[in-house]
């Protein structure tokens, strides 16, 4: 009972009250008492004194007479207060007067006490008082940590408007240089064919035959159409330009070649000078800069998506903290065996023992675990989806087994109805290699890529699901993702000691992909779903960040036993 009476009073050391009244044998039976319990304690007998021992003591808690000789103790509040705004000052009188509460709560006495006192009550509001200066305490900076946070957000969110505004300049001078390259003949990269009013063929530049694969002087004053076949679908276009002697344009034609899909934008302009009627057909392979834009989109998307994810992660974590705060303390406060919490029982009149085997009884306690460990999860998802939505990171060495752990957590909270797959109902199967060297990275580009490869086994396995017949009703989604340390290159030999590599194999039993599709993967623009549901980049993002950014390798190929197995090999010491 001695070591329990020495914490406790060990734990009320730092408390400092203030004693103002003007009954001097009362004051000092206080400070008896309070002094006993471990408090700092000093006695004023007029407001003069008072404020001036609240400033010295730095006091956090006031006794305060409501009558003090020919004053009102409750015009000391005020004064209080303005030397220490969070002193709680906690009213005692022997005149019970309802008027008088009133008026001194309204002056902003935290309680008020009637003489003579209950001194387990006193003790009581003192601790109510000490654990309400904790708690502001406790709140204040909680809320200067939140304030740090979102200075930290918006920088994040400015940063992010910055590239941006870069890229709209890069696209901008994209376009300049595109005006004036177009100011040129030869020079320029755009294909340039000059016809007569009948189409007859007056002048080709260097990108024009490299274009037809005639050279100017093979074609010269012959019909174009009848020349270059490949090129009869724009002869509506060169009539129309004649005929209303306006300039006629193409935009972004796509074009299946060999090799895939490109994109072109061909422009017939009218001629009228000299006495030379015709047209000038104008034709630019824009392939590329349709991946520009298209690039540039999703990186708005994504920058407006980070900074979505920033205000509802905030929006989530207040209510999410108290919660979890909340429960905490109900731990705290039904930890029967903490001294403390046994001897307020026992002063309440409850048996600590009693109270115990009911909470048990009742599972109170798993209850509480049960809101914490979900409290827990939540934060973690918020926690994941903010690190995933931020610019990608500096390299550094990464764990791989535990990039695609924090992926599939991220992939777990995935439900999408519209394409009616449910990421939770798959079949997860990890076989990832322990004692993985690191891998020097971007981390957050290789999850990325991870997540990426796992959404689309997602959605294939789930399109199989919808298209399975009723003889195969057993069918259920399996992924597996398998790591380990790369023995050979793919398609080469052993590889050499001073360039090991790490393999992460993502496996499904979807529908897979026809052998014939399996060359063009990668390809941009190349997909293998449904009009309107995928843009073709995915796969070439991937293969863009492992290739070209980490000096790894991509590939894919059917699995044996039905479906899709993708293949990644990363070199420990792999950016680029």
């Amino acid at each position: 009972m001695q070591s329990e009476k020495s914490e406790s009073t060990r734990e009320r050391k730092e408390g400092r009250i203030l004693i103002v009244d003007d009954d001097v044998d009362f004051a000092l039976s206080l400070l008896d008492v309070l002094e006993s319990r471990g408090y700092q304690v000093e006695i004023a007998h007029d407001i003069p004194s008072g404020k001036e021992k609240t400033a010295h003591l730095n006091a956090q808690v006031a006794l305060v007479d409501i009558r003090l000789r020919h004053n009102s103790g409750i015009n000391l509040i005020a004064q209080l207060k303005e030397i220490n705004p969070d002193i709680l000052c906690v009213m005692m009188t022997a005149y019970a007067a309802t008027d008088n509460a009133i008026e001194a709560i309204h002056e902003g006495a935290y309680d008020y006490l009637q003489k003579p006192l209950d001194m387990r009550y006193l003790l009581t509001t003192l601790d109510r008082c000490f654990e309400k200066l904790q708690l502001e305490d406790d709140k204040a900076k909680a809320e200067a940590e939140r304030e740090r946070l979102l200075v930290d957000l918006e920088q994040r969110n400015v940063q992010l408007d910055d590239q941006l505004d870069q890229l709209r300049r890069l696209n901008a001078e994209i376009v300049r240089l595109q005006h004036l390259l177009q100011s040129t003949t030869n020079s320029m990269p755009s294909a340039l064919i000059a016809l007569d009013a009948d189409g007859h063929v007056l002048l080709l530049n260097p990108a024009a035959e490299a274009l037809t694969g005639h050279s100017a002087t093979q074609v010269q004053g012959k019909l174009l159409w009848q020349a270059c076949p490949e090129l009869e679908r724009y002869r509506n276009l060169f009539d129309q330009a004649l005929h209303e002697r306006q300039i006629v344009h193409l935009h972004q034609e796509q074009v299946t070649k060999e090799f895939g899909m490109i994109y072109r934008d061909v422009d017939v302009f009218p001629l009228s000078t000299d006495n030379i009627e015709g047209a000038v057909l104008r034709i630019d392979d824009v392939t590329d800069r349709v991946r520009i834009e298209e690039m540039m989109r999703q990186s708005a998307k994504m920058a407006s998506v980070g900074r979505l994810a920033a205000g509802i992660a905030h929006e989530i974590n207040n209510p999410l903290s108290g919660m979890m705060q909340s429960a905490q303390l109900l731990q705290l406060i039904f930890d029967i065996q903490h001294p403390r919490s046994r001897e307020r029982l026992r002063a309440c009149g409850v048996d600590p023992d009693g109270l115990e085997r009911y909470l048990q009884e009742r599972d109170a306690y798993a209850y509480l675990q049960g809101i914490c460990t979900a409290g827990g999860r939540a934060a973690k998802i918020v926690s994941d989806l903010l690190s995933f939505s931020r610019k990608g990171s500096q390299p550094a060495h990464y764990d791989l087994n535990a990039l695609v752990e924090q992926t599939l957590d991220l992939a777990a909270a995935d439900f999408d109805l519209r394409k009616k797959y449910d990421f939770r109902k798959i079949e997860i199967a990890r076989e990832l290699a322990p004692d993985l060297p690191m891998v020097l990275c971007d981390g957050q580009l290789i999850q990325q890529v991870v997540l990426n490869l796992v959404r689309n086994a997602a959605q294939e396995m789930a399109r199989k699901e919808q298209t399975t017949p009723a003889s195969e009703e057993g069918y259920r989604p399996r992924l597996t993702l398998r790591s380990s340390l790369a023995q050979k290159e793919h398609g080469h030999e052993a590889q050499s000691s001073h360039r090991r590599m790490v393999r992460l194999e993502i496996e499904d039993n979807g529908p897979g992909f026809a052998e014939g599709t399996q060359a063009q993967l990668f390809e941009p623009f190349f997909t293998t779903k449904d009009e309107g549901e995928g843009t073709g980049l995915g796969l070439w993002l991937c293969w863009s960040i492992i290739v070209e950014q980490h000096r790894g390798r991509i590939w894919g190929e059917p699995n044996s036993e039905g479906g899709a197995r993708f293949v990644i090999e990363l070199p420990v010491e792999g950016v680029s």
